[in-house]
């Protein structure tokens, strides 16, 4: 899990808005992970929050 970095998240969120994933669907997968890592750190099992390195331009936007 260390070994997490948000160029890795954000390679993530890309590939699915690649495969045509709805942003709603991106969205939730962000969520998840930003609420699984933010644990991590809590629990000292991460320095940071990989997902907090995310530019605005990065994260999914949720769009009708």
């Amino acid at each position: 899990m260390q070994a997490i970095n948000a160029s890795d998240i954000a390679r993530l969120l890309r590939r699915m808005r690649d495969d045509g994933l709805s942003g709603w669907t991106a969205s939730a997968v962000f969520r998840i992970v930003k609420g699984v890592l933010g644990l991590a750190q809590r629990r000292g099992i991460v320095t940071s929050n990989p997902c907090d390195g995310l530019t605005s331009a990065e994260r999914p936007k949720q769009r009708n």
